[in-house]
């Protein structure tokens, strides 16, 4: 059985087909809180088309590949226990979840994780299950304030650094294969995902005009806490 979901933002609209339920259950629920995600009737179509099918045969080399060293997203702090009660009930996470940390959750184990010994791996979230799970509300706007640097130390005393910066190039997500989303099974055909350079620059031109302040955060959560809180006060 095929089935759709139609994505929409502003002017821009896709339409995701698939013949797996659980694909375009995907595109509805991870979509939804931010764009207009809809159910569509899979015969009528119009716009812009992603083809998923999903071939059986072919979903445990995926598997692998998303899990193989693969940057992943929506990462939490400081809810380990509330993770490990929605496991042990017989939920789960974001299927790009490595086996390691769902262990790791179920055994309370605190060890940080890591890929080749730079990045560590998280628990991966999906954004609905933020207020769901651990009483976080989504946001969908915000306004910039300010520019907050963070630099984080195990050990160190959390506090407000002396110095700052000024935002760069590799502070935009950008490139024909941006390297926190690797373009993976070869769609995005060189087409840079940050935007136009121009874009970019106006971007960052404009906040260049906020409060710059920079941060020493730790792994005391409540210190670090704290600090950030102070620290926002003066933007």
């Amino acid at each position: 059985m095929i089935t759709a979901t139609r994505l929409e933002a502003a002017a821009a609209a896709v339409t995701v087909l698939s013949n797996r339920l659980e694909v375009t259950d995907w595109a509805l629920r991870y979509f939804g809180p931010w764009w207009n995600a809809t159910t569509v009737d899979a015969a009528v179509c119009s716009g812009a088309v992603v083809i998923a099918d999903v071939k059986p045969e072919d979903y445990e080399e995926i598997t692998l590949l998303v899990h193989d060293g693969r940057p992943t997203k929506k990462s939490t702090l400081g809810w380990d226990h509330k993770a490990r009660e929605h496991l042990r009930s017989g939920g789960s996470f974001h299927p790009t979840q490595h086996e390691s940390v769902t262990e790791a959750l179920l055994a309370g184990d605190h060890t940080p994780l890591w890929e080749n010994a730079k990045r560590e791996r998280k628990v991966q979230v999906f954004p609905d299950q933020f207020p769901d799970l651990f009483g976080v509300p989504l946001a969908t706007r915000g306004w910039a304030t300010g520019l907050l640097f963070p630099q984080v130390d195990a050990d160190a005393a959390p506090d407000i650094a002396d110095g700052t910066r000024t935002l760069g190039e590799a502070d935009f997500m950008s490139g024909a294969t941006e390297d926190r989303y690797p373009d993976v099974f070869g769609q995005a055909r060189g087409v840079d995902g940050g935007g136009r350079e121009s874009a970019r620059a106006e971007v960052a031109a404009r906040l260049a005009e906020l409060p710059h302040r920079a941060v020493q955060l730790s792994h005391d959560v409540r210190a670090s806490a704290a600090v950030l809180t102070k620290v926002a006060d003066t933007l």
